[in-house]
């Protein structure tokens, strides 16, 4: 794998070695943490907007920015920010296709680190 393809690698991967030093047990740690945390801040997200809870979706989403930007991953990034957003203007319109596709660049994301992980264990 090498730079992300939008469409078919969510993770921008010699970007990601980079930030990681190309020590691939601090990425493997990495991964192994964003797996345990995951669910819980993408519910944190879901229920922010389902409340209508627009800071509450604000921050919920700046947290799962945060921890998809450690993992060039863009698309991820890119729709959180979106929410983010929204929260912050206080405008909701359309947060239910912007949770939509928070959620597959989450499933996308997730899919693909464990790929790096498991490429990374055969060397």
């Amino acid at each position: 794998m090498t730079a992300a393809d939008p469409e078919s690698n969510p993770i921008e991967i010699s970007a990601l070695l980079e930030r990681v030093e190309g020590d691939l047990d601090l990425l493997g740690e990495l991964v192994e943490i964003f797996a345990d945390t995951r669910g819980e801040m993408s519910a944190a997200v879901h229920a922010a907007a389902e409340r209508g809870d627009a800071v509450g979706l604000a921050q919920a989403a700046h947290a799962l920015k945060g921890a998809v930007s450690n993992f060039c991953a863009q698309g991820a990034v890119d729709a959180a920010l979106q929410l983010e957003r929204m929260g912050r203007s206080a405008d909701l319109a359309g947060v239910e296709a912007t949770l939509a596709r928070l959620d597959r660049e989450m499933d996308r994301l997730a899919n693909a680190l464990a790929t790096v992980v498991a490429d990374a264990g055969r060397r």
